[in-house]
């Protein structure tokens, strides 16, 4: 796993994939939603937490909760429920882009306690998160 030892070029390649579907980026989308995903859930968390602090737009936030994100609470919620729900505590981009997963095949144990770390006002990815402020929005 070579390519996971350099994250930055990980998580740009990641979301270079998601607006070109570039062969050339392919193996980000491949190290990020297959490998790390399905075999090694603590280091797809770590760069899962990457990928919510590089998005720079609100279609990147979609890409990681309905991809990464999504993927990781159907095959390990049990193992990482607790660590999403400490950084909800203060990640505002995690909060809001939990809006983006649905339930999939995530337990209905998980999948609650989901729905209660959602951003408090209801925002989901079908209103804009970036633009004028965003950076400044707290979560209550």
């Amino acid at each position: 796993m070579k390519k996971i030892l350099t994250k930055n070029k990980l998580i740009e390649a990641y979301f270079d994939y998601r607006k070109s579907h570039s062969d050339s980026d392919y193996w980000a989308w491949e190290e990020v939603d297959v490998k790390l995903i399905k075999n090694d859930p603590d280091k797809a968390w770590q760069v899962i937490l990457k990928l919510l602090e590089a998005a720079q737009d609100d279609g990147d936030l979609a890409y990681v909760a309905a991809g990464p994100l999504e993927d990781l609470l159907v095959y390990h919620g049990e193992k990482i429920i607790d660590r999403l729900e400490k950084e909800a505590q203060t990640n505002h981009k995690l909060r809001f882009t939990l809006s983006g997963v649905w339930r999939n095949k995530i337990s209905e144990d998980i999948w609650k306690k989901i729905l209660e770390w959602r951003r408090p006002e209801k925002l989901t990815l079908s209103e804009p998160y970036f633009g004028e402020g965003w950076e400044k929005r707290k979560v209550k």
